[in-house]
C-alpha cells in the first residue's frame, strides 16, 4: 500500500506522482502515474440565529456549528466594534461540532445595528473563513399607565391613583412627579421593577383654587 501525504502549505491543484517499479536483479523498470488532487478548502458554517437582540448591560447567545472538507480542527474568534464582547464555550472545535457563542455589551452601548464577524481558521493549514452576525441594540421604551388617568379631589383633600410602568431593558424604574403649586404627590414606593405597580397619593392644599391641574409623572431607568 502506498500512502501519499501533502505538506499543509501545498497549494490546491492537480499533481502527478510517478511510481517506479524496478527489478532488483536485472535493473529493468517501469512506471505509472498517480494523479493527486488537492481541493480548495471549504468551510460549512451555520448559526442557530444570525441576528441577536442585546439589551445594554446584558448578553445573548447563539450556537455555531462548523466543519471543513479537510477534516482539521477549527479555531474560533471574533472581530467587530470594541464595545461588543464575544465568548465561546470552546475556542477550538472538531469538524461537525457545535459551540455556544455569547455576545455581551456594556450598559453605555448606544442603540443601533452592529455587525460582528466570526472568524473560523483551520488550525493546520491556516486557511480561514468568516461569517457575520447582526447585533441589534434596541431603543429603550418606558411606558407608564396611570389608573385612573383623571381624578376629582376637593380642596384640602387627597386621592390615590395606581402607577404601572415597564421597561424593555428590564431595569428598575425610579418615579418622580412635577405638579403645580399647592398640589403635592407622594409615591408608596419611589422605585419599582418593570411590570410592578405602586400607589401615588395626590394632596390638594386648602389654599388651592378650584380648576383643572396637570401632574407630570416621570419614570426613569435607574
Amino acid at each position: 500500500q502506498l500512502q501519499i501525504s501533502t505538506d499543509p502549505n501545498t497549494p490546491p491543484g492537480e499533481y502527478q506522482v510517478q511510481i517506479i517499479a524496478q527489478d532488483t536483479v536485472t535493473g529493468n523498470s517501469n512506471y505509472t502515474i498517480v494523479n493527486v488532487i488537492i481541493p480548495n478548502e471549504t468551510f460549512n458554517v451555520s448559526l442557530s440565529s444570525n441576528t441577536l437582540i442585546v439589551i445594554p448591560g446584558q448578553s445573548n447567545s447563539t450556537t455555531i456549528t462548523a466543519s471543513d472538507n479537510y477534516g482539521n480542527q477549527i479555531s474560533l474568534s471574533c472581530s467587530g466594534p470594541q464595545e461588543i464582547y464575544c465568548n465561546f464555550n470552546s475556542y477550538t472545535i472538531n469538524p461537525g461540532q457545535s459551540t455556544q457563542l455569547q455576545i455581551s455589551i456594556p450598559s453605555t452601548m448606544s442603540p443601533g445595528i452592529y455587525e460582528e464577524s466570526i472568524v473560523l481558521q483551520d488550525t493546520i493549514t491556516g486557511n480561514y473563513y468568516y461569517i457575520n452576525i447582526t447585533i441589534i441594540v434596541p431603543n429603550e421604551t418606558i411606558p407608564i399607565n396611570v389608573s385612573p388617568s383623571s381624578i376629582v379631589i376637593g380642596i384640602g383633600g387627597s386621592g390615590d391613583v395606581t402607577i404601572i410602568s415597564s421597561d424593555n431593558y428590564g431595569n428598575p424604574i425610579s418615579l418622580s412627579c412635577n405638579s403645580p403649586e399647592e398640589i403635592y404627590c407622594n409615591f408608596n414606593s419611589y422605585t419599582i421593577n418593570p411590570g410592578q405597580s405602586t400607589q401615588m397619593e395626590i394632596d390638594v392644599s386648602p389654599s388651592a383654587s378650584p380648576g383643572n391641574y396637570t401632574i407630570s409623572i416621570i419614570a426613569q431607568d435607574t
